[in-house]
């Protein structure tokens, strides 16, 4: 891919807090100058989903092997294998010993899933991960391991690379007009919250805040301001933020008008966004990430250029009450898992709607694990390695690396499988373009060792056939409605078809003026292969449209009935 090059001089960056559709979020910035794009030909976008607290990814996916073995070590808040609320069966094609189950309130996730949209890699960590909430955290976000200790983070790195601060090699530059193709007037990163995170600091840079309530409040504020008097600010604290952030780089006001220009344009999505979770005890627990998702949808359709984003969720250092101690698939956790899996189906969904599903992959990231063994207080204690999901049209569908061995756990934590840079060097080589040196330079590989161990043996969690998907390959491969035998037919033919959920099936047929003739199957069927008989007698000799229909799978196909 041709890749342009810029100066490596930068400018001190500045992250400029404030909010958008009514949520804080934050600008990482130059001060003097808008970045350029680097990359002409891919203007793909990165999510981050961080999961502030660590995550118990074994209550989110289930090893369905090693049940008894799960059951023994968490009774108190194992997910049942039976009843109304048993854990998902995520995939019944793989062999058994991979096979998973997911929480039961991950039905979005199980959807996406089941389209081709999920990567699921097992055992994510880092080398001798101490538990700790604010050290797993800045390993994670500054792209090193637990002896690195780096001031600035890997995606403020990879702008270091992409985002000269003076294109022209003068800090004084003015910004220039954006013509659409050379000039970056949008923030590369945007950060839902009101603190900026390590994951965006560059190197000898510094943040600076600034909050207010809406894009055009921000915009109004910024051109209430006498631009031939710049001390004639509001008396009030966003004046005075305001001022700080004006001294600092007199062209802030660029992003406010941007940033209103295209939410505006952005307009009002068609999908409906979860609110909050539906059950139980958690009832009104508000969705906390609906509102960032559809705020980023939003900016994409209004033609947003940003290529970084960060949404955040917390809540999931759950020592204690991390489930009902009536009921193990409620409480706490159970309302987590379907804020994100119900807020992730919502997003994915608003991007096709939208048109912009091609260019969006979404990873979650979580500082650590939490112990296999629960304890008392119907929770989990800090661990280690932990499921990493990966969302997107052009994520590599599927399960990666093996099922956690639960009779070989290691002081009550499941052992790391995979290095997090593992997955991230190929998000940034595969998804957002960097070449091997640059990825090298972004996760500071600078040893041999230290590119074998995270940029040659990459997880190839991207498709990297940005031409055709794998997720029609992959959704074939789960859910078909295969061709019947004999066709023509004059006595009787058979119907075959294969499922990758238990649910009701309908399998109907249509004369050829589209008048439904017969329901052939109306029942519950569990998953796996199926094949009907169906007698033709008595029907008039022509052509015959027979239609499956299994939760959101649907297909049809011809059968000829001679006399």
């Amino acid at each position: 891919m041709k890749r342009r090059k810029f100066l490596k001089r930068l400018s001190q960056a500045s992250a400029t807090p404030f909010v958008v559709g009514g949520l804080p979020v934050t600008l990482l910035a130059n001060n003097h100058q808008l970045a350029r794009m680097v990359n002409e030909n891919n203007d793909n976008v990165l999510v981050i989903l961080q999961m502030h607290g660590g995550n118990d990814g074994l209550n989110m996916v289930i090893p369905i092997n090693q049940y008894s073995n799960y059951y023994n070590l968490r009774p108190n808040i194992a997910i049942p294998d039976s009843g109304n609320r048993k854990y998902i069966e995520l995939d019944n094609t793989l062999p058994d010993e991979e096979k998973v189950g997911l929480h039961p309130d991950m039905l979005g996730v199980k959807d996406l899933y089941d389209r081709g949209r999920v990567g699921i890699v097992h055992g994510v960590s880092y080398e001798n991960a101490n538990g700790s909430h604010f050290r797993g955290r800045d390993v994670f976000f500054m792209g090193g391991g637990y002896e690195d200790y780096f001031k600035s983070g890997w995606m403020g790195r990879y702008l270091d690379q992409e985002y000269p601060a003076y294109p022209d090699g003068d800090p004084n530059t003015p910004i220039l007009p954006y013509d659409g193709q050379n000039e970056m007037q949008d923030p590369p990163g945007l950060e839902i919250g009101r603190d900026v995170s390590l994951l965006f600091r560059r190197d000898d840079t510094f943040p600076m805040s600034l909050s207010v309530r809406s894009p055009v409040a921000f915009h109004d504020l910024i051109e209430s301001i006498d631009q031939q008097n710049v001390g004639n600010f509001p008396d009030s604290n966003y004046g005075e933020e305001l001022k700080y952030i004006m001294d600092m780089d007199e062209q802030s006001h660029v992003y406010g008008q941007r940033l209103k220009e295209v939410y505006d344009r952005g307009g009002e999505t068609s999908v409906t966004y979860p609110e909050s979770y539906p059950f139980a005890s958690q009832r009104a627990l508000r969705n906390p990430l609906s509102g960032q998702f559809k705020l980023i949808s939003r900016l994409l359709r209004g033609g947003i250029k940003t290529r970084f984003f960060l949404v955040r969720i917390g809540g999931f250092d759950t020592h204690a009450n991390q489930v009902e101690s009536y009921d193990p698939t409620f409480g706490h956790h159970a309302a987590l898992m379907y804020h994100i899996s119900s807020a992730v189906n919502a997003f994915q969904a608003d991007l096709r709607a939208s048109g912009t599903e091609d260019k969006v992959m979404t990873v979650t990231m979580s500082e650590f694990g939490r112990r296999a063994v629960s304890n008392g207080s119907y929770g989990t204690d800090h661990g280690d390695a932990w499921p990493l999901m990966a969302f997107g049209k052009w994520v590599n569908p599927g399960i990666f690396g093996g099922n956690p061995d639960l009779g070989n756990i290691r002081r009550g934590s499941l052992s790391m499988q995979v290095d997090y840079r593992q997955v991230l060097t190929s998000v940034m080589q595969n998804w957002m373009g960097s070449s091997p040196e640059e990825v090298a330079d972004i996760f500071k590989l600078d040893t041999p060792e230290k590119r074998a161990a995270f940029l040659d043996n990459q997880v190839p969690i991207v498709d990297t056939n940005f031409v055709t998907s794998t997720s029609e390959e992959f959704f074939n491969d789960r859910f078909r409605l295969n061709n019947c035998y004999p066709n023509p037919a004059r006595d009787e033919t058979r119907f075959n078809f294969y499922i990758n959920n238990g649910g009701r099936v309908k399998l109907r047929l249509y004369n050829s003026e589209g008048k439904m003739i017969k329901v052939i199957v109306d029942e519950y069927m569990n998953y796996g292969e199926h094949e009907i008989k169906f007698n033709v007698r008595g029907l008039p000799a022509g052509t015959y449209i027979y239609r499956l229909e299994a939760g959101k799978f649907t297909s049809s196909r011809k059968l000829n009935i001679v006399s």
